[in-house]
């Protein structure tokens, strides 16, 4: 602190003690009465720093809370995105992880599927994805049998051997692809 803070801060501890004495006793302020030329500059000080409050308001950066955009949602789950999730796994090579969950979604869609939009008993459609002939993609009816993997072509089981993608993978995203255009065109 400097010694003009000091001198300054110390005038004014003496000048408050003085008011609040004045204050008390009236009889001390004696010639200085309360008249209407200190209520003026006491009005015009007031008006100064009410000004002054004002123009440092006036040229601060506006400040105020962030609401956020009401139109985001965050959080919340999509049907499927387990599925989706469960898929992108089974393309790893050389990864088991999602294969389970693949095959427990898919197989029952498959039977719904061919029962209702196809007009197939439960045992029909079991058998036809069992031997393969419930579509003529035959990646996808190689996910559900076993003997429509020899009916996948050479040129496309080496493509898939080449690609980063696993063949069960592949095979599982052709099948949900097929089963949803048999949902979606087939009554």
């Amino acid at each position: 602190m400097s010694d003009f803070s000091r001198a300054l801060t110390g005038l004014g501890v003496v000048l408050a003690v003085a008011g609040l004495a004045v204050f008390l006793v009236p009889s001390l302020g004696g010639a200085a009465a309360a008249g209407q030329f200190y209520v003026g500059a006491v009005g015009v000080i007031a008006l100064l720093q009410g000004g002054r409050y004002a123009r440092d308001a006036w040229r601060s950066p506006l400040a105020g809370a962030d609401t956020g955009d009401p139109e985001l949602v965050s959080g919340v789950p999509t049907p499927g995105d387990g599925f989706d999730e469960a898929l992108a796994a089974t393309f790893e090579v050389h990864s088991l992880e999602g294969r389970k969950e693949v095959e427990a979604r898919l197989d029952p869609v498959a039977r719904a599927v061919l029962e209702r939009r196809r007009d197939w008993s439960t045992d029909e459609a079991e058998r036809r994805l069992a031997a393969g002939d419930w579509t003529d993609d035959p990646l996808a009816a190689a996910f559900f049998s076993d003997d429509a993997a020899d009916r996948v072509p050479f040129a496309t089981r080496l493509k898939i051997r080449w690609s980063e993608k696993s063949a069960y993978g592949v095979r599982a995203e052709r099948a949900a692809a097929e089963l949803e255009r048999i949902w979606r065109t087939e009554s």
